[in-house]
């Protein structure tokens, strides 16, 4: 039985689509529905990546999202999806002392079944993927950790 993930009670489906991806947005602003995970590959420092395929309720295809150390991630992109400044981004971040990582989707066949994925190996659905942005992370002295989205197109 997959788990759902629900978005916050105070958000509509209506104030999120009015939103475009931005620095100042948390993620949870865009969800605009249930989203049930089917499976996860948890994160391994030998391939530097995790990954969890989803499917949003009432849709018939399923989501891959990747995250992971950004050479990687970009290494299993098609590669017009990564952006030219990529290696310039990157090294400015972590000239900054920001922890740096990557983040990828791909829609999977719809004709894809529940139990087809889970039988499927990791390096069929980590593949053929779109580079969707670099997440940045600054450990500050007080307070916690922060984290930024930059979307791929802003990089």
């Amino acid at each position: 039985m997959p788990t759902v993930v629900r978005p916050p009670k105070n958000s509509s489906p209506e104030a999120n689509q009015k939103h475009s991806l931005d620095q100042n947005m948390e993620l949870s602003e865009l969800i605009t529905g249930e989203i049930g995970i089917v499976r996860q590959f948890p994160f391994s420092s030998a391939l530097q990546r995790m990954s969890v395929v989803v499917r949003k309720l009432g849709e018939k295809h399923m989501d891959a999202y990747l995250k992971g150390a950004p050479e990687v991630i970009a290494s299993l992109c098609k590669q017009h999806t990564v952006p030219q400044s990529f290696s310039e981004t990157l090294e400015s971040y972590t000239r900054q002392g920001f922890r740096v990582i990557a983040l990828a989707h791909r829609q999977l066949e719809s004709k894809l079944s529940w139990h087809r994925i889970q039988t499927l190996s990791r390096d069929v659905i980590e593949t053929n993927m779109e580079f969707l942005w670099f997440d940045h992370h600054a450990e500050q002295n007080k307070g916690g950790d922060c984290w930024c989205f930059i979307p791929a197109a802003a990089s």
